[in-house]
């Protein structure tokens, strides 16, 4: 298997790939033994995702290749402070997203509170979709709550176009944003 999982590195940030340790600890909730594995500060915000880490580590055990696309930490290039999240939900071209296109993937993202409106989650969001599209992404399909108008704005900027809405039985009714690469 290919290791995706170097850094990857903007003006301001660096993404940086959670190893499987890390992941499985953030997905009970222990912050501090993830911190140790990593070497890293965590940012306690993390706590808030541990769905998302419980989902990674059951797909990275289900096929060891969904590490190279699994949670990322954002990091700050000038500290090294966390700032905020990137995820895959899948592989690419999974079976649900083929009805809106072919090698499409999913992404989740989270710019925690201290940090957001400083342009962070659109410098993060245009690099990984440069990565993806390396390995032969086609389109990029985010999910946003209603409510979540900052989120919205930012994509419909960086030219997502709504082509859908659907109630997601965790998180209720989302609008489904599709951009082709």
């Amino acid at each position: 298997m290919k290791n995706l999982n170097k850094d990857i590195l903007t003006k301001q940030l660096i993404i940086r790939s959670f190893s499987p340790n890390a992941i499985s600890s953030l997905s009970m909730g222990n912050l501090k033994h993830a911190e140790i594995t990593e070497g890293i500060q965590l940012n306690p915000h993390l706590l808030e995702h541990t769905t998302a880490f419980a989902h990674d580590l059951s797909r990275i055990k289900t096929d060891a290749a969904f590490q190279n696309w699994s949670t990322r930490a954002v990091l700050l290039r000038s500290t090294g402070e966390m700032i905020g999240i990137f995820r895959f939900h899948t592989l690419p071209d999974p079976e649900y997203l083929r009805n809106h296109g072919p090698s499409l993937v999913e992404i989740g993202y989270a710019i925690f509170p201290t940090y957001r409106r400083k342009g962070f989650a659109e410098e993060m969001i245009k690099e990984m979709i440069t990565w993806a599209k390396h390995y032969g992404v086609l389109g990029i399909v985010t999910s946003i709550a209603p409510n979540n108008i900052p989120s919205a704005n930012l994509v419909s900027k960086m030219g997502f176009v709504k082509i859908h809405e659907e109630v997601d039985e965790v998180d209720g009714i989302e609008h489904i944003y599709l951009l082709n690469t």
